[in-house]
């Protein structure tokens, strides 16, 4: 079984930060991204305050392709 990349705690700020802007620059509220990637939207809140500190990659895979970006977009921006 492998082992799930973890995601460090300076990278969750600018994975939040990057998520708003994509949503925003969409002009999208958390409840529409939450819709399109198929999350609540309690959870789009938690990601983007950054209480969610260790997204699962299929998390961010969802996230990415509802936003038209790629993972990659969303942490390295």
């Amino acid at each position: 079984m492998g082992r799930r990349p973890k995601v460090q705690p300076t990278d969750v700020g600018r994975l939040a930060l990057n998520v708003r802007w994509h949503r925003e620059s969409m002009g999208w509220s958390m409840t529409e991204l939450g819709r399109r990637a198929g999350m609540a939207q309690s959870r789009i809140s938690d990601f983007e305050s950054g209480i969610t500190n260790n997204p699962l990659l299929h998390t961010l895979e969802r996230l990415a392709s509802a936003l038209g970006v790629t993972v990659g977009q969303l942490v390295d921006e």
